[in-house]
């Protein structure tokens, strides 16, 4: 199986990121999972489609879609054209290595600022442009090794609470999810 796109019919934002925690536990850590809220389709605020979109993403999902395109309104459309969706996306299902080095940049960009100290961003950064690497060359072992290494890293210095609680948070699911779609081949 490719993917597995899961439906989420929740009115809010906590309800779609349960339904999506739920569906990651069903599925498992090793399988690709998009979730569908149904924001449009309900008429939901342009605001609320924009904040499911963002809990999918912090659930653990690895991507989002909305239900249904049709009832999709210009107003929501805005919202997470300007917001949640404002870059275009690489589907780790149909590129892997590109959606793995996109987001390896994405994350790399993110470590500066008072999120981790300095020493830990740097050493963190240099496991990033390893991870990057070796996913260019082919080698998923190698880079699953680099990203292993980025998340002791950043456990470490938050163990000496030199970390935002948050931002740790979010970069190591990043980099789990980015070990996950290393794991995916292209059909």
């Amino acid at each position: 199986m490719d993917v597995l796109t899961g439906m989420a019919f929740g009115t809010s934002a906590d309800a779609v990121a349960g339904d999506t925690a739920k569906m990651r536990a069903s599925v498992g850590a090793d399988n690709l999972l998009y979730t569908a809220t149904y924001g449009p389709y309900r008429g939901s605020s342009p605001d609320t489609v924009t904040d499911q979109v963002q809990a999918v993403r912090e659930a653990d999902s690895d991507g989002a879609a909305l239900f249904s395109y049709v009832q999709l309104r210009n107003d929501q459309a805005a919202a997470v054209g300007e917001g949640v969706f404002r870059t275009g996306a690489v589907v780790p299902h149909a590129d892997p290595e590109a959606a793995v080095r996109a987001g390896i940049a994405y994350t790399s960009g993110q470590l500066g600022g008072a999120c981790a100290p300095a020493a830990t961003a740097k050493r963190m950064g240099k496991d990033l442009a390893a991870a990057d690497r070796w996913t260019r060359l082919g080698r998923p072992e190698r880079a699953h090794a680099s990203l292993d290494a980025a998340a002791a890293r950043l456990r470490a210095a938050s163990a000496e609470g030199g970390t935002e609680p948050r931002f740790r948070a979010r970069v190591l699911r990043d980099l789990s999810m980015y070990q996950r779609w290393l794991g995916v081949s292209a059909p």
